[in-house]
């Protein structure tokens, strides 16, 4: 093999690498907001409740309504069945 495509190889492998360990920091920083909610919860009595839902990562996090998923469901699966069609008009001779 040609070093240069040994080392595009090794980008995309400490890219994926990156990205793999970004989540599990992510992951953990939120484990650890539930962690200090529970010790609060635990040692504040009743000034301090566990929370009964989960804690919203992204202030954008709006919910859908029915309507809305369903239209995007079905964009999605026209998208799906558009790509499908291009791909037999060009399969056939």
């Amino acid at each position: 093999m040609n070093p240069r495509i040994l080392t595009v190889y090794q980008e995309t492998f400490n890219k994926q690498l990156e990205e793999q360990l970004e989540l599990v920091n992510w992951t953990a920083w939120i484990q650890g907001q539930y962690h200090v909610a529970s010790i609060a919860a635990a040692l504040g009595g009743r000034k301090n409740k566990y929370p009964k839902k989960p804690f919203k990562i992204f202030d954008n996090e709006a919910q859908m309504s029915g309507e809305e998923s369903f239209l995007l469901w079905i964009d999605e699966y026209n998208r799906k069945f558009e790509k499908k069609e291009k791909q037999n008009k060009t399969e056939r001779p």
